[in-house]
């Protein structure tokens, strides 16, 4: 009698990995609000590389900023379905493993700021690079002072006083 193989041995085909690839962001974008708001953003920037005059390396440095930070949402999602399943409580720690996969996100998204702000700053504003990235620079320090001084949790907490597996 032969034993079926575990899962981790099974061969799929290509069309096969590749649906459940799919399949994987459909569920995202569904379920992940922040998830399409970000895709929304990077096909405007991505669109706007077909008609403003970007060098090949500028045009690279975008699209590498955009899938950067919907790979970390998606890398999120995995994290925050994951510590679901496997403690479905209220518990500390996990909420500081959902939230330190959340400011993964936010390094992403900061990345993403400051890549466009040199980028589209010379093309649309006529700025020195040094100026995008003081302008990244500036941005970057208003996210650390908010993280700081609580500002962001005063908002969360007052926009969703719901308990939650935070």
């Amino acid at each position: 009698m032969r034993l079926p193989r575990p899962w981790f041995r099974v061969r799929r085909s290509f069309w096969q990995s590749l649906k459940f690839a799919v399949d994987g962001l459909k569920f995202v974008v569904a379920h992940q609000r922040n998830f399409r708001i970000q895709l929304a953003f990077g096909t405007v920037v991505l669109v706007l590389s077909f008609f403003i005059d970007f060098s090949p390396v500028e045009v690279l440095w975008l699209v590498f900023a955009v899938f950067f930070v919907l790979l970390g949402e998606a890398l999120n999602t995995v994290v925050e379905e994951m510590m679901n399943v496997i403690h479905p409580n209220h518990d500390e720690h996990v909420k500081h493993v959902k939230d330190a996969a959340a400011g993964m996100v936010l390094i992403s998204s900061v990345f993403a700021v400051s890549v466009g702000a040199v980028v589209l700053g010379r093309h649309l504003f006529g700025w020195r690079p040094q100026v995008g990235a003081a302008v990244a620079l500036a941005f970057v320090a208003f996210s650390v002072t908010l993280g700081i001084f609580g500002e962001v949790e005063n908002v969360a907490r007052k926009k969703d006083s719901r308990p939650r597996n935070r």
